[in-house]
């Protein structure tokens, strides 16, 4: 549960990032930050990971592991789509 709350605080502030960039007249601007946002996104979960196991790891579990990264898929596609949707309003 904890981790879900951690993902979806994470993922929120990569969509600030990303509709921050979308607000720049400049497109590169936006590009660079969505790419950053997903990146450090990315960056969260597998430091999330490997301080999971790190700390757990006689027992860690291949599903926990899983969960997170499937979380982090699906926080992923709904930020995509809810930009995509942005882009194609501000047309």
């Amino acid at each position: 549960m904890a981790g879900n709350l951690i993902m979806a605080i994470i993922s929120l502030v990569s969509y600030l990032i990303s509709r921050q960039g979308l607000a720049s007249s400049n497109h590169n601007a936006f590009i660079r930050a969505v790419y950053g946002a997903t990146l450090a996104k990315l960056f969260l979960c597998v430091i999330g990971v490997a301080v999971y196991v790190l700390m757990y790891r006689p027992n860690v579990s291949k599903l926990t592991v899983f969960a997170l990264l499937f979380l982090y898929l699906v926080y992923t596609v709904f930020e995509t789509l809810s930009l995509f949707r942005l882009t194609r309003l501000k047309k």
